[in-house]
């Protein structure tokens, strides 16, 4: 992507219909919320809810949701499942064997389709937008592994199941890329979990994309802790009692 310096305008982010105060001791500022939660949390948060074109109220049950269905559920979840299916069935290696067939060549021009509109929406500054194409580009891999479902194709023919678990490992690493404009430290964090591959890369190539192949077979990788925690409900009622709500 081309780099250009832009300034971006903003309408209000409110915290439950109101200003955030610190004369009345509500809402959550930046010093304090970094010790509440890493950054990428509220990164991911504020741009695909940025206030673009209207103001945009904050709650924590708000955050909660989204930070558990997008981050903890959908990408999340689809890095340690596939990483540790991987590692039960082959090794913590790049399984190699087996031909890609028509489901990675769907999966690989979804993946082209979204990385496009997410590259186009990047480079205007349509930030919410960029999220909801980045968010697209997570699912994809959840959904292309319950469709090829290597747990299974595993009972009948281990190519089928390396090739399935070496497009999904190879997907993730080229999700670790283009997650990194939103969720840097997450981002570098999937992408250092890979060994064998060249970290100077910094976004994939529309060949990457369409091959599917940044990762060399036998090249080895890690099984990470979760990348994200999931906020409970006490979470939520400890924080809105800390960081106080208006009465509107």
């Amino acid at each position: 992507m081309e780099a250009r310096d832009n300034i971006k305008g903003f309408s209000w982010l409110t915290y439950y219909g109101a200003k955030f105060s610190t004369s009345r001791r509500y809402g959550v500022f930046m010093d304090a919320a970094l010790q509440v939660l890493p950054a990428d949390y509220w990164r991911y948060f504020l741009v695909a809810n940025a206030p673009e074109s209207d103001h945009v109220d904050f709650t924590w049950e708000l955050f909660a949701a989204q930070v558990n269905k997008d981050l903890a559920d959908t990408f999340g979840n689809l890095v340690n499942r596939v990483l540790t299916l991987t590692r039960r069935t082959f090794g913590a290696v790049v399984p190699a064997g087996g031909i890609p067939g028509d489901a990675e060549a769907h999966l690989a021009d979804q993946v082209g389709r979204q990385l496009t509109a997410d590259e186009a929406c990047l480079s205007d500054l349509h930030l919410r937008a960029a999220a909801r194409h980045l968010k697209a580009l997570w699912s994809l891999g959840n959904v292309y592994l319950e469709r090829k479902a290597p747990w299974r194709e595993v009972r009948n023919s281990e190519a089928a199941a390396a090739t399935t678990l070496r497009t999904a490992l190879n997907l993730i690493y080229l999700l670790g890329l283009v997650s990194e404009p939103v969720i840097p430290s997450t981002a570098t964090t999937v992408q250092r979990l890979f060994h064998g591959v060249d970290h100077r890369v910094r976004w994939p190539t529309e060949r990457a994309v369409r091959s599917l192949d940044l990762l060399p077979p036998g090249s080895g990788f890690r099984t990470p802790p979760p990348l994200f925690r999931k906020i409970t409900a006490e979470d939520v009622a400890a924080w809105r009692k800390r960081f106080g709500t208006p009465e509107l």
